[in-house]
C-alpha cells in the first residue's frame, strides 16, 4: 500500500471507527484531547472521518473525540447491515463529488438504521470552535 502522500493530489482519505460502546481496554495514552488533536491535523489535511455507534450516545462520544455531529452515526445494533448500505451510500457521495459535505446522512438515513437526529445544539457549538 501506498503512503497517502504518495498517491498525489487526487488521493482522498476516509477513516471510519465504528464501535459498540463496550469497553477494549483501550490504551491510557489515547484520551479523548489527544484523539481530537489527530483527528483535527489529518481534517486539516484533507481527510474525512466518520464515527459510528451503536448502543451508547454516538454524538456525545463522538464530539469527545473531535469527530463532527454531521459524520456521527448512532444507530441500533440490530439494524447494522441497514447502516453500512447507509455509510456505503455515504462514501461513494463523498468518492464521487469529492465534498465533505456529502458524506453526511440524510434525515431518512438516520430513520431507517433505528439511528437518531443528529442533535442541533452540539452541531451548531462545533461549527463555532
Amino acid at each position: 500500500a501506498k503512503k497517502t502522500s504518495e498517491r498525489g493530489p487526487e488521493a482522498q482519505v476516509q477513516v471510519v471507527i465504528q464501535t459498540d460502546g463496550f469497553e477494549n481496554s483501550s490504551s491510557p495514552e489515547y484520551t479523548f484531547e489527544r484523539l481530537s488533536g489527530l483527528i483535527k491535523e489529518k481534517e486539516d489535511a484533507g481527510w474525512l472521518f466518520i464515527f459510528l455507534g451503536a448502543g451508547i450516545d454516538a454524538f456525545d462520544q463522538g464530539q469527545k473525540m473531535g469527530f463532527r455531529p454531521a459524520r456521527t452515526m448512532q444507530y441500533d445494533r440490530n439494524m447494522s447491515r441497514r447502516m453500512f448500505e447507509s455509510l456505503s451510500a455515504s462514501s461513494i457521495r463523498y468518492s464521487r463529488s469529492r465534498v465533505p459535505e456529502a458524506a453526511q446522512w440524510s434525515m431518512e438515513e438516520r430513520q431507517v438504521t433505528g439511528g437518531h437526529e443528529m442533535p442541533e445544539a452540539k452541531e451548531t457549538k462545533q461549527k463555532e470552535q
